[in-house]
């Protein structure tokens, strides 16, 4: 089945699909053209409407391509390099917290909201702000352990 199609939905891959049967699906709104596709051969997945094999079909079926979707402000990580968007608010304080930790009372609550953001972020796969939580991690286990020494001395 070389020539079935694999495609994303909801942030699931579903399929093998054949290539009428998918067009079918578009052609009836179940699904979008813009929605990510790949197949045996290809090197990466694609939008629908940019693989040229499906593109061909799509307009010799008069399917109408809206607009490819708008990207958000989140979506260029450039812009999340500066500001801190398409991050989960508990990443944010994950990291605001591996700062605060070097006042050492606040280490071990960096610590536990960092563990709670990874958790939060391995739910949401779209999510960003991975660095603030490992920062947020590494700062509050080694001003916990810091902590810890100042208690026992």
């Amino acid at each position: 089945m070389a020539s079935s199609w694999h495609y994303h939905l909801a942030g699931k891959a579903c399929g093998p699909i054949e290539r009428d049967d998918l067009l079918y699906e578009v052609e009836n709104r179940r699904l979008s053209p813009w929605v990510p596709v790949w197949k045996e051969g290809m090197s990466q997945w694609q939008p629908m409407a940019q693989v040229e094999e499906l593109a061909y079909h799509l307009k010799k079926r008069n399917i109408f391509v809206p607009p490819p979707p708008p990207k958000g402000l989140g979506d260029d990580a450039a812009v999340r390099m500066l500001l801190p968007v398409g991050r989960t608010g508990l990443a944010i304080t994950a990291g605001y917290l591996g700062l605060l930790s070097l006042t050492l009372f606040l280490a071990p609550v960096a610590l536990l909201v960092s563990l709670i953001a990874a958790w939060d972020l391995k739910r949401r796969p779209g999510s960003h702000g991975w660095g603030r939580v490992i920062f947020g991690l590494v700062m509050g286990v080694l001003f916990t352990v810091v902590l810890i020494l100042v208690f026992l001395a």
